[in-house]
Protein backbone atom coordinates (compact mmCIF):
# COMPACT_ATOMS: atom_id res chain seq x y z
CA UNK A 1 0.00 0.00 0.00
CA UNK A 2 1.44 3.38 -1.02
CA UNK A 3 1.25 6.16 1.59
CA UNK A 4 -0.93 9.19 0.90
CA UNK A 5 0.81 12.43 -0.08
CA UNK A 6 1.62 14.94 2.59
CA UNK A 7 3.23 14.60 5.97
CA UNK A 8 3.06 11.64 8.32
CA UNK A 9 3.81 11.55 12.04
CA UNK A 10 5.30 8.64 13.98
CA UNK A 11 3.23 7.43 16.95
CA UNK A 12 6.40 6.62 18.88
CA UNK A 13 9.12 9.22 18.24
CA UNK A 14 6.78 12.00 16.94
CA UNK A 15 9.04 12.65 13.94
CA UNK A 16 7.37 14.05 10.81
CA UNK A 17 8.13 12.31 7.49
CA UNK A 18 7.20 12.81 3.84
CA UNK A 19 5.23 9.96 2.27
CA UNK A 20 8.16 8.93 0.08
CA UNK A 21 10.31 8.33 3.16
CA UNK A 22 7.96 5.89 4.90
CA UNK A 23 8.73 2.19 4.90
CA UNK A 24 6.36 -0.64 4.04
CA UNK A 25 4.49 -1.83 7.16
CA UNK A 26 5.68 -5.22 8.31
CA UNK A 27 3.07 -7.55 9.89
CA UNK A 28 0.23 -5.05 9.50
CA UNK A 29 -2.50 -7.47 10.62
CA UNK A 30 -0.62 -8.13 13.86
CA UNK A 31 -0.09 -4.42 14.61
CA UNK A 32 -3.54 -2.99 13.85
CA UNK A 33 -6.79 -4.12 15.43
CA UNK A 34 -10.12 -4.21 13.58
CA UNK A 35 -11.72 -0.75 13.58
CA UNK A 36 -8.45 1.15 14.08
CA UNK A 37 -7.30 3.76 11.59
CA UNK A 38 -4.96 2.11 9.10
CA UNK A 39 -1.47 3.64 9.39
CA UNK A 40 0.17 5.21 6.36
CA UNK A 41 3.56 3.57 6.79
CA UNK A 42 6.38 2.59 9.07
CA UNK A 43 8.76 5.15 10.58
CA UNK A 44 12.20 4.94 8.94
CA UNK A 45 13.83 5.97 12.24
CA UNK A 46 12.24 3.74 14.88
CA UNK A 47 9.98 1.30 12.99
CA UNK A 48 6.75 2.39 14.72
CA UNK A 49 3.56 3.16 12.81
CA UNK A 50 2.93 6.55 11.20
CA UNK A 51 -0.36 8.29 10.44
CA UNK A 52 -1.20 11.26 8.25
CA UNK A 53 -0.43 14.53 10.06
CA UNK A 54 -2.63 17.54 9.41
CA UNK A 55 -0.13 20.36 9.07
CA UNK A 56 -1.58 23.91 9.09
CA UNK A 57 1.59 25.11 7.35
CA UNK A 58 0.75 23.11 4.24
CA UNK A 59 -1.56 24.53 1.59
CA UNK A 60 -3.46 21.87 -0.38
CA UNK A 61 -5.68 21.64 -3.43
CA UNK A 62 -9.23 21.76 -2.05
CA UNK A 63 -8.41 24.13 0.82
CA UNK A 64 -10.72 27.10 1.34
CA UNK A 65 -8.66 30.29 1.59
CA UNK A 66 -9.10 34.02 2.04
CA UNK A 67 -7.69 35.74 -1.02
CA UNK A 68 -7.34 39.33 -2.18
CA UNK A 69 -8.36 39.88 -5.80
CA UNK A 70 -7.07 42.61 -8.14
CA UNK A 71 -3.44 41.81 -7.22
CA UNK A 72 -4.22 42.35 -3.54
CA UNK A 73 -6.18 45.60 -3.85
CA UNK A 74 -9.72 44.15 -3.72
CA UNK A 75 -11.69 43.11 -0.64
CA UNK A 76 -10.73 39.69 0.75
CA UNK A 77 -13.12 36.82 0.01
CA UNK A 78 -13.28 33.06 0.41
CA UNK A 79 -12.42 30.73 -2.46
CA UNK A 80 -11.50 27.08 -2.95
CA UNK A 81 -8.15 26.10 -4.43
CA UNK A 82 -8.53 24.22 -7.71
CA UNK A 83 -4.81 23.75 -8.43
CA UNK A 84 -1.35 24.91 -7.35
CA UNK A 85 1.77 25.54 -9.42
CA UNK A 86 5.32 26.10 -8.13
CA UNK A 87 7.02 28.84 -10.14
CA UNK A 88 10.01 31.17 -9.97
CA UNK A 89 9.21 34.34 -7.98
CA UNK A 90 6.57 36.48 -9.74
CA UNK A 91 6.47 34.13 -12.73
CA UNK A 92 3.00 33.08 -13.93
CA UNK A 93 3.80 30.45 -16.55
CA UNK A 94 5.75 27.20 -16.86
CA UNK A 95 4.99 26.18 -13.28
CA UNK A 96 5.20 22.69 -11.86
CA UNK A 97 1.74 21.39 -10.83
CA UNK A 98 1.65 20.18 -7.20
CA UNK A 99 -1.09 18.93 -4.86
CA UNK A 100 0.34 20.79 -1.86
CA UNK A 101 3.06 23.25 -0.86
CA UNK A 102 4.49 24.90 2.22
CA UNK A 103 2.58 28.05 3.21
CA UNK A 104 5.90 29.93 3.49
CA UNK A 105 6.32 29.76 -0.31
CA UNK A 106 3.28 32.01 -0.75
CA UNK A 107 5.00 35.09 0.69
CA UNK A 108 7.90 34.50 -1.71
CA UNK A 109 5.46 34.50 -4.66
CA UNK A 110 6.69 31.03 -5.65
CA UNK A 111 3.13 29.69 -6.05
CA UNK A 112 0.35 30.39 -8.51
CA UNK A 113 -3.01 29.54 -6.95
CA UNK A 114 -5.84 28.70 -9.35
CA UNK A 115 -9.26 29.06 -7.72
CA UNK A 116 -12.58 27.35 -8.46
CA UNK A 117 -14.19 30.77 -9.04
CA UNK A 118 -12.23 31.05 -12.31
CA UNK A 119 -9.62 33.42 -10.90
CA UNK A 120 -5.93 32.93 -10.17
CA UNK A 121 -3.67 34.59 -7.61
CA UNK A 122 -0.03 35.04 -6.76
CA UNK A 123 0.84 33.44 -3.44
CA UNK A 124 1.08 36.82 -1.71
CA UNK A 125 -2.65 37.36 -2.39
CA UNK A 126 -3.59 34.40 -0.18
CA UNK A 127 -4.15 35.47 3.42
CA UNK A 128 -5.06 32.30 5.30
CA UNK A 129 -6.58 28.84 5.19
CA UNK A 130 -10.14 28.97 6.53
CA UNK A 131 -11.19 25.38 5.85
CA UNK A 132 -10.32 22.02 4.35
CA UNK A 133 -12.54 20.08 1.98
CA UNK A 134 -10.36 16.98 1.71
Amino acid sequence: MKAAMGFHQCQNCDEIHRAADLLHIKDLSMRVSPGEVVPSGECPLCGALCHIADDPNILRVGDIVMWWGNFGDAKAEEAEIESLELVRPWQKEDGKPVEECEFSLLAQNRVIVNLTNGRWAYGSQIESIVGRTK
